[in-house]
């Protein structure tokens, strides 16, 4: 599947592709060539900050927003038991602004995979 006459100007190094799929069996990738230079297929890709893998069962995705609110956590953590302690509502809104924005960010995309 050739996809130069689409677009022309695409910069084939930064272009990967995904084969969303949820087969059991065995079954091939997609060749895909964009200015005859074919695009490697990848087990997973992120794409507005939500990172999809093969199976859509968001666990890669998971797993790094994981990583990522643990270190705000810890920090949260440190502010509350500091000897100036920050207010309870200060906290509460630091927590949404950077924990829970984090984790709804992409709930829509986890419900309609769901359905």
């Amino acid at each position: 599947m050739a996809l130069a006459p689409l677009n022309p100007n695409q910069q084939t190094e930064k272009s990967r592709c995904v084969h969303f799929c949820r087969k059991r069996s065995i079954h091939l990738d997609p060749v895909i060539h964009i200015n005859n230079v074919a695009i490697p297929v990848v087990d997973d890709i992120r794409f507005l900050g939500v990172i999809f893998d093969r199976k859509l069962t968001f666990l890669s995705h998971i797993l790094h927003l994981r990583k990522r609110c643990e270190g705000s956590l810890n920090i949260l953590k440190v502010l509350s038991r500091t000897s100036w302690v920050a207010d309870r509502t200060s906290l509460l809104r630091i927590y949404q602004a950077v924990v829970l924005s984090r984790i709804v960010e992409a709930f829509t995309v986890y419900v309609d995979n769901l359905k």
